[in-house]
C-alpha cells in the first residue's frame, strides 16, 4: 500500500491525550447499560432470542429488514483511475468471492445484529496458493500468493462472557463462553488470558457490527428493545386468552366432597382438579359412600361450571395494539395495514414503505462503513499495490428502486425531452431493469452508427433523376457517423459517385453534366 509523506508541522504544537471515559456503565467487563437487569449481557441475548423465535410480529419485522437488505447488490469501487487502483479493486472483488462462505451468507450473519444489537466476527486470513488436496478455509481459487479472507466467522451473541476495555473505554476484545464444548481447550488465544473455557478474541482479529455506537457500547442497541414491553404484554394476554378459551369450551370442574371426607380424600380431589383436562378419553369416576337415596346429595359430586356470558375485556384489541407497537418500533407498521378489516389507503402504505426503506438504507450505510473500515483497510495493510492512490471500497446498491411502470414512464419522459439515452451503459441499465439480457457494447455502437447514418441520409442531397444519394455523400456520412461515435473508420478510395439505374437495378451509370452541376451545388464536401 502506498504511504504518503506527512506534511511538515510546527514542533511546538501540543497533542493533548484523551481525558475521561465514555461513561458506559460496566463492571468487570460486564455491561449494565439497561435499567432492566434482565436485558443486560447474555440475559438480554436470551430474551431477544426468545422474541425473534417466538413472536410472528417480531419475526416479520426482522425478515422484512433482512430481505430488503438482500435485495441490493454489492460492488467494488476503485479508489482512483490508475492501473494500480483498478488492480486493487479487482483483487478486493476476488476476495469477496474467495471466502469459505458466500457474501450473501455473510450479510445474513451480519443481520443478526438487529435483534441482538451487535454481531462480532473473527477474521481468519489465508495466503492464496490455489486449491489444496483436502480443502478447507485456506483453499483458494487464486495462486498469486497474496493474503485474502479465508473465513469470517460469527461468534454467537449468547456465548458472550465479558468484554475487555482499556482505561478510556475502548474495546480491546471479547471473552467467549463455550456452551457446547465436547472437549476442553478450544482455540484459546495465547498471551491474552484465554483459557479452554473462555477463549479471547482480540479486536485486531475481529470486526464488530453494531446498530448504534452510543458510549462505545460493544453490545450496541437492539431494535427489539423498545418492543420488549408490548411483546411481554402480548405474550401474557395471549396465554390468558388461551386459558380462558379452554375454560369457556370445557368449563371449570367443581368437586363437592362429603362431610366425612378425610385428608386423603381431599388430596385425591386436588389431584383430580390439577390433572383435569379436556380430551377424547377424559372422564371422572367418583366413589359412592352412602346407600340411602335421600342422602346422595351428601355424597361425592362433580359438575362443570360454565363461564357466565361474554368476556368483559376484548383481548383482541389489546393484542392488535401490541402488534402495531412492535412493528412501529422498527418503522414497519405497514405490515399491520388492513389487519382486523381496518382500512388503509395506498398513499399511506407507500409513505410508510418509503420511511422503512430510508431506515434500512441507513443500516446499509452502517454495514458498508464498518466493512470498509475494519475489513478492507486491514486487508490492504497486508497487500501492497504500488501506485495505488486510494483504497477501493465495497459499496451497496440503490434501495427502493422505481417499479417497472414508474421506470418506463421516467425513461419515456427523459427521451421526449431529448435526454441522451443511446450510450451502451444506459441501454444495458434499462434492459437490466426490465429483466432482459445485456447487449454487447460493440453491437449497441454499430446500431447507433446505422441510426445516425439513416437520419443523415434523409436530408442528404439526391440526384434529380433517380432520387438516390451519391456514393461519395454516403461514404462521407458513414465516416462522420464513425467519428461521432469515437470509432475509427478505414480510408476508402475516392471514386466517381454512381447510382443505380431504375430500369436495371444494381447497374452503375454515369451522370450527365447537368446532374453533376446539381450535385456539386448541393454537396460541396
Amino acid at each position: 500500500m502506498t504511504t504518503l509523506a506527512a506534511p511538515e508541522q510546527e514542533t511546538n504544537i501540543k497533542l493533548y491525550p484523551e481525558v475521561g471515559t465514555t461513561g458506559l456503565r460496566r463492571f468487570g467487563g460486564h455491561v449494565s447499560e439497561d435499567f432492566d437487569p434482565q436485558l443486560n449481557g447474555f440475559k438480554a441475548a436470551a430474551a431477544f432470542d426468545e422474541m425473534r423465535r417466538n413472536d410472528p410480529d417480531v419475526a416479520s419485522v426482522l425478515s422484512a429488514i433482512e430481505f430488503v437488505i438482500h435485495s441490493v447488490d454489492w460492488n467494488v469501487a476503485p479508489g482512483g483511475d490508475t492501473q494500480a487502483d483498478l488492480d486493487a479493486a479487482e483483487f478486493l472483488g476476488n476476495c469477496m468471492e474467495d471466502m469459505n462462505i458466500s457474501w450473501h451468507d455473510l450479510i445474513s450473519d451480519v443481520c443478526s445484529m438487529f435483534p441482538f444489537g451487535w454481531a462480532l466476527f473473527n477474521l481468519i486470513y489465508k495466503q492464496r496458493n490455489g486449491t489444496r488436496p483436502y480443502g478447507d478455509e485456506k483453499d483458494s481459487l487464486y495462486d498469486d500468493g497474496r493474503i485474502g479472507w479465508g473465513k469470517i466467522s460469527l461468534r454467537g451473541q449468547e456465548s458472550l462472557h465479558r468484554w475487555e476495555f482499556d482505561d478510556v473505554g475502548e474495546i480491546k476484545g471479547m471473552y467467549q463462553r463455550i456452551l457446547w464444548s465436547p472437549v476442553g481447550q478450544l482455540n484459546a488465544v495465547q498471551g491474552h488470558g484465554g483459557d479452554g473455557s473462555h477463549p479471547y478474541i482480540p479486536m485486531d482479529r475481529a470486526v464488530l457490527f453494531r446498530v448504534k455506537r452510543e458510549k462505545n457500547n460493544p453490545e450496541g442497541w437492539s431494535i427489539l428493545r423498545p418492543a420488549y414491553r408490548p411483546y411481554f404484554i402480548k405474550k401474557n394476554i395471549e396465554e390468558i386468552e388461551v386459558q380462558g378459551a379452554e375454560k369457556d369450551m370445557v368449563g371449570t370442574l367443581v368437586i363437592r366432597m362429603p362431610a366425612n371426607a378425610t385428608s386423603d380424600d381431599r388430596n385425591v380431589a386436588m389431584n383430580i382438579l390439577e390433572d383435569y383436562h379436556s380430551g377424547d378419553q377424559t372422564g371422572l369416576l367418583l366413589p359412592r359412600t352412602v346407600n340411602d337415596p335421600e342422602l346422595l346429595e351428601l355424597d361425592w359430586q362433580a359438575e362443570l361450571m360454565k363461564s357466565p356470558g361474554s368476556k368483559v375485556v376484548d383481548t383482541d384489541k389489546i393484542i392488535n395494539r401490541c402488534s402495531v407497537m412492535i412493528t412501529r418500533t422498527s418503522l414497519a407498521q405497514f405490515l399491520t395495514l388492513g389487519q382486523n378489516r381496518a382500512g388503509g389507503s395506498r398513499a399511506l402504505g407507500t409513505s410508510m414503505m418509503d420511511l422503512f426503506n430510508i431506515s434500512v438504507n441507513g443500516h446499509l450505510d452502517n454495514i458498508e462503513s464498518t466493512i470498509n473500515r475494519f475489513m478492507v483497510r486491514p486487508l490492504f495493510e497486508m497487500n501492497n499495490f504500488p501506485g495505488m492512490t486510494k483504497l477501493p471500497t465495497i459499496q451497496h446498491g440503490n434501495l427502493g428502486d422505481l417499479s417497472v411502470a414508474e421506470f418506463i414512464n421516467s425513461v419515456t419522459k427523459l427521451h421526449n425531452t431529448g435526454f441522451p439515452l443511446e450510450d451502451p451503459e444506459a441501454v444495458n441499465t434499462v434492459r437490466k431493469k426490465l429483466g432482459l439480457p445485456s447487449l454487447d457494447p460493440d453491437y449497441i455502437q454499430e446500431r447507433a452508427e446505422l441510426q445516425a447514418e439513416a437520419e443523415a441520409l434523409k436530408t442528404a442531397p439526391k440526384w434529380p433523376s433517380t432520387g438516390a444519394v451519391s456514393t461519395q455523400t454516403r461514404r462521407l456520412i458513414t465516416d462522420q457517423a464513425g467519428k461521432d461515435s469515437g470509432k475509427p473508420t478505414a480510408a476508402k478510395p475516392n471514386k466517381m459517385p454512381v447510382t443505380t439505374n431504375n430500369a436495371l437495378p444494381g447497374a452503375p451509370v454515369r451522370k450527365s453534366a447537368a446532374e453533376w452541376a446539381v450535385f456539386i451545388a448541393g454537396d460541396n464536401s
